[in-house]
């Protein structure tokens, strides 16, 4: 049986300077698998690219062909692999009770400079723990008429609130402010992002490949935490994409965000009411429009990417069931979006 990535056959152009006949190159791949406490886990199927030549011509093409290997009981697996087009990027980590791991492979140099055809690393899997069905929105804001005006968003409808949109509770107020540069430079436009309830908040939290979508598919820990939150944040654009903002852009690429909403305490501070969720995308705003009166032409947009809300009171689980959206969005085709990071 073959297993493939993504589609069950991919066509690879290997560009050749000459018809002379493109070489191969065999790699050697060994990974030991553990679970999150460490232990080897035994019968994880391993997946990584092999090519094969179809026609050997001054363009040469090859199918691209999937190896697979299983784990021992000590979690080790080897996979022999042969390539035209360069070594392999990363190998699939798949086990039943398991969330899905892309690991990225890293190809190290000897002495004179010559790379390594062989590679050993660990990987660790995820296990499914107890996941709960949640609202997710492939994005959701507001756009942004005015300056120094703020504008609620509902993070559980994913829309802002009355007249702009169906929200119906403001969980957060989003502001712009224009703040002047150095000379010659352009003013930048400030997003303040506050929660409306002082007691709630973002926490960031860091997933390092995940502008490659490496790792667990499963980017967060099973829960949010109880305290750490940070009840606004700030975000920067400005008329001209300058260096500031691409540097400011790049640090944000790593960042994900667990959010606590409505809450309340009860006279003993304890928390009775209090919704919790997570954000695996970005957290923007658009590049500012010339201003404008119209209140048809908004001057910003106002975006959080991959909002998940938990809408069970005080649960603080946020490992998705992906088998079902649970926000009354449709995608384009009159379906629920579909759930494809847990």
């Amino acid at each position: 049986m073959k297993y493939y990535y993504t589609i069950a056959l991919v066509f690879l152009t290997l560009a050749s300077a000459s018809c002379q006949e493109v070489q191969k190159e065999k790699f050697k791949i060994e990974v030991h698998v553990s679970d999150i406490d460490k232990l080897p886990v035994k019968d994880a199927v391993v997946t990584g690219g092999s090519e094969k030549i179809l026609k050997n011509t001054s363009i040469p093409q090859a199918n691209y062909e999937n190896v697979v290997a299983k784990t021992d009981i000590n979690g080790r697996a080897i996979l022999d692999l042969t390539r035209y087009s360069g070594s392999p990027s990363a190998v699939l980590i798949n086990k039943e009770g398991y969330y899905k791991t892309k690991q990225a492979i890293k190809w190290t140099k000897n002495a004179d400079g010559i790379s390594n055809n062989d590679a050993k690393f660990n990987a660790t899997l995820k296990p499914v723990k107890n996941p709960v069905k949640m609202i997710y929105h492939r994005a959701c804001g507001t756009p942004i008429h005015e300056l120094n005006k703020n504008y609620g968003v509902d993070l559980e409808i994913g829309d802002a609130v009355a007249p702009l949109g169906k929200g119906k509770t403001a969980d957060i107020f989003v502001s712009i402010t224009e703040v002047s540069r150095e000379e010659n430079m352009p003013n930048a436009y400030v997003a303040t992002i506050v929660f409306a309830n002082p007691l709630d908040g973002f926490t960031e939290f860091i997933v390092d490949n995940k502008a490659n979508n490496e790792g667990s598919v499963l980017w967060s820990d099973y829960k949010a935490p109880l305290s750490n939150y940070k009840n606004n944040l700030t975000r920067e654009t400005t008329n001209l994409r300058d260096s500031k903002f691409f540097e400011n852009l790049e640090n944000e690429k790593t960042k994900c965000y667990y959010f606590r909403a409505r809450s309340v305490r009860n006279s003993d501070g304890a928390f009775i009411e209090s919704n919790y969720g997570k954000i695996y995308g970005a957290i923007k705003i658009s590049m500012p429009s010339k201003f404008s009166n119209n209140n048809n032409s908004p001057f910003v947009y106002f975006i959080i990417e991959d909002v998940y809300f938990n809408s069970n009171n005080n649960d603080i689980n946020v490992e998705c069931d992906t088998t079902l959206n649970l926000s009354p969005k449709l995608d384009e085709y009159g379906k629920p979006i579909k759930i494809t990071r847990p």
